[in-house]
């Protein structure tokens, strides 16, 4: 029964092994995940090996008298590293988003001057505010246009088959999102037609 249970745990963590590597592959041109996928590598190398020692425990190939001992003692160290591991990774994010957000820093006049004027009361002329509706001009609609280097139309990868590739040009283009849902060529070929 131990032999089961073994075996599945083996399974588990080969298969862990596995996509850490492809992940950590796929990943590897981003220069991110080293600190989290290379400990999740090795713990579950730790754990792998737990596994086999005890299989071949149970079955009767075992040199060492300690066996069960040094499972434990792998799977803890399986363990420690799998925390280390996520331990220095959370901390490079959280070191990485500080800097990343952190606001510029504001001398003692600049922050005096932003508490006085959110403060000061604000009177609203409601004659004049009703002026400056009136005197705004409606919001012009926007003109669609294709980017001169574009070798397609807007609407372009909307008429795309699902599991075509997407042109390289494509996916340079700053306004592929926009081309994938525009309505552009449906509204074309409805009013032509």
């Amino acid at each position: 029964m131990i032999v089961v249970f073994e075996t599945i745990y083996a399974g588990i963590a080969t298969l862990l092994i596995l996509l850490s590597f492809m992940t950590l592959r796929a990943i590897s041109h981003l220069g991110i995940g080293r600190q989290f996928w290379i400990p999740v590598i090795a713990s579950s190398a730790f754990f792998l090996l737990g596994s086999l020692v005890m299989i071949f425990y149970e079955l009767g190939f075992s040199i060492i008298v300690q066996t069960v001992e040094i499972v434990q003692v792998l799977r803890i160290a399986a363990l420690c590293v799998w925390v280390v591991g996520i331990y220095s990774y959370s901390r490079r994010v959280k070191a990485s988003l500080s800097e990343e957000f952190a606001l510029p820093p504001q001398s003692v006049e600049e922050r005096l001057e932003t508490e006085v004027s959110l403060e000061k009361p604000r009177h609203i002329d409601p004659s004049n505010q009703q002026e400056r509706v009136q005197e705004s001009p409606l919001p012009e609609t926007k003109k669609i246009t294709v980017a001169p280097v574009c070798k397609h139309k807007l609407g372009y990868l909307r008429t795309l088959p699902r599991k075509a590739a997407i042109p390289s040009e494509c996916l340079r283009c700053n306004r592929i999102i926009e081309c994938k849902h525009s309505l552009a060529t449906t509204l074309e070929s409805h009013v032509k037609g």
